[in-house]
C-alpha cells in the first residue's frame, strides 16, 4: 500500500488491516503482520518492531527486519528509549523525528541506533482496557520523516494491533491450557495403568514429583506422555 494516504483513506486502509490481523492463525503471525502494516502504512516508517511488557519484563516479540530487531534489542539492553516513555500508557506516542535532538537520557540508545543508520524513532503503546500489552516501535532512516500525520495514523493502527494482539494472546493461552489439561489427563492415565492405582493417587504422585523437581506439572506431564518416563516418579 502507498504511504501517501490521505486522511480520508485511512479508515479503509485501517479496516482492511484490522480484518487481516484478526484472520491470522497464531500470535506470532499476528505480530509479524502488524509490523508489516506499520511499514506499509505509516509515513516515514522504514522498520517496525513490537515489544511485550509483562511480569517477565520487556521482551522483543516481532520485527519487520534486522534493523528493527537491533533497535528493539538496544532499548532492552539500555533500559531507555522511546518504548520506555510509552510503556506507562500516559502518552499517545513518543516521537522523535530527528535523533540529533533526542533526550540526553537516551544517550546510549541513541548512539547505538545512529550507528545502525536510524535517524528517527516513534513508540506507540498497545493498549486495551485495563492492560498494557506492549509497544509498537517505528524506525525511520531519514530525519524529519516521522511527522504529526505519521503519529496520528500510527496511533490508530496501534489501537487495531492491540485488539488483535489481545485476541490472539487469549486464544493461544486457551489452546495451551487445553493441551496441558489433556496431557495431564494422559499422564495420570499412564500412571494408573502402570502402577495399578486410582486417579487420585496417580495425580498425587505426579504432583509430588512436580514439587520435588520444582518443575511445572504440565511440563512433567508432557515429558511422561512423550517419553514414558519422568525422573522422580516411581
Amino acid at each position: 500500500m502507498a504511504k501517501t494516504l490521505e486522511p480520508q483513506d485511512w479508515a479503509v486502509a485501517l479496516a482492511r488491516a484490522a480484518h487481516d490481523l484478526q484472520q491470522q492463525e497464531s500470535l506470532r503471525q499476528t505480530l509479524e503482520r502488524a509490523t508489516s502494516y506499520a511499514v506499509d502504512l505509516v509515513g516515514g516508517c522504514d522498520a517496525a518492531g513490537i515489544i511485550a511488557v509483562d511480569k517477565r519484563g520487556v521482551r522483543a516479540l516481532s520485527a519487520s527486519d534486522p534493523i528493527a530487531c537491533a533497535g528493539d534489542r538496544l532499548q532492552q539492553e539500555c533500559g531507555g528509549g522511546p518504548s520506555f516513555e510509552a510503556i506507562d500508557g500516559t502518552v499517545q506516542a513518543c516521537r522523535v523525528a530527528d535523533l540529533d535532538v533526542a533526550p540526553r537520557r537516551w544517550r546510549r540508545f541513541t548512539e547505538g541506533v545512529v550507528r545502525l543508520g536510524i535517524a528517527g524513532v516513534m513508540a506507540l503503546p498497545l493498549l486495551v482496557p485495563g492492560e498494557m500489552l506492549g509497544v509498537l516501535n517505528v524506525y525511520s532512516l531519514r530525519r524529519g520523516e516521522l511527522t504529526v500525520e505519521s503519529e496520528r495514523l500510527g496511533a490508530l493502527l496501534a489501537s487495531h494491533i492491540a485488539v488483535a494482539f489481545a485476541t490472539a494472546q487469549a486464544e493461544e493461552n486457551l489452546r495451551t491450557a487445553v493441551t496441558s489439561h489433556q496431557q495431564v489427563g494422559e499422564a495420570v492415565g499412564i500412571l494408573m495403568e502402570r502402577y495399578r492405582i486410582g486417579k487420585g493417587e496417580a495425580l498425587a504422585m505426579l504432583t509430588k514429583a512436580s514439587q520435588n523437581q520444582n518443575t511445572k506439572l504440565r511440563e512433567l506431564a508432557r515429558q511422561l506422555v512423550e517419553t514414558g518416563e519422568v525422573p522422580g516418579v516411581s
